[in-house]
């Protein structure tokens, strides 16, 4: 009877363990689902409006090539602190 209770014990210890894995599970994958739809979001975003950081988007942004490098140049000075 005691190995009996001792194995009934040790189940009772693994499925509430396991209940504590699922809850964790679900939550990640919670959270997996919600970062996977803030990357997309980003990706369409950047696809729209193109990536600010690379440079190119002056070109898109501005009426000529001679505007884009121009605009480029003001911001490249503004970072550096010379405008």
């Amino acid at each position: 009877m005691a190995a009996y209770e001792a194995i009934n014990a040790e189940f009772a210890e693994l499925t509430f363990r396991i209940g504590q894995l699922r809850s964790l599970i679900d939550n990640y994958q919670r959270q997996v689902d919600t970062l996977h739809q803030q990357v997309r979001s980003r990706a369409v975003e950047a696809y729209m409006h193109g990536d600010r950081n690379d440079g190119t988007w002056f070109l898109f942004s501005t009426g000529s090539i001679e505007q884009a490098v121009i605009a480029q140049e003001i911001l490249a000075q503004a970072v550096e602190g010379d405008v």
